[in-house]
């Protein structure tokens, strides 16, 4: 059963990291892991931007002077500790995929796609964070 998971898994994980790099680059041609792998590399670094971009305003918007009853430099300061701990857990979810597809060829490519995943997710929690 897990043989069987492992490609489909893959499978999704290529699609899902190639998808965004096709907008920069035709990755829809890409047939050897080197060129699949470069087109994740770049759709991940792409997503990574985006997220840096969002935090970045999030940090600023809680640089500014607190409304009555709040405090903005508390909730940086949790911000940064939860930013911190969230990089942890993605790099330590998306190693024991790696780790577990060991031996198969596209491994790289579940690593990149995993990473992408959750830089994509977070970017919309932290997009969801304070009201507009």
């Amino acid at each position: 059963m897990l043989k069987l998971i492992r490609p489909a898994l893959s499978a999704i994980l290529l699609a899902s990291a190639c998808s965004a790099a096709q907008a920069a680059q035709d990755c829809s041609g890409a047939v050897s892991t080197v060129d699949m792998q470069e087109c994740a590399q770049k759709s991940l670094k792409a997503a990574d931007a985006d997220l840096n971009m969002s935090y970045q305003k999030l940090l600023k918007r809680l640089s500014g002077s607190s409304a009555p009853g709040e405090d903005n430099a508390a909730s940086r300061r949790k911000l940064i500790n939860a930013q911190k701990a969230w990089i942890a857990f993605r790099d330590a979810d998306c190693d024991a995929q790696y780790q577990a597809h060991i031996g198969g060829t596209l491994r790289g490519l579940v690593l990149l796609g995993c990473k992408q995943q959750h830089t994509e997710q977070r970017t919309k929690e932290l997009d969801n964070y304070l009201p507009n």
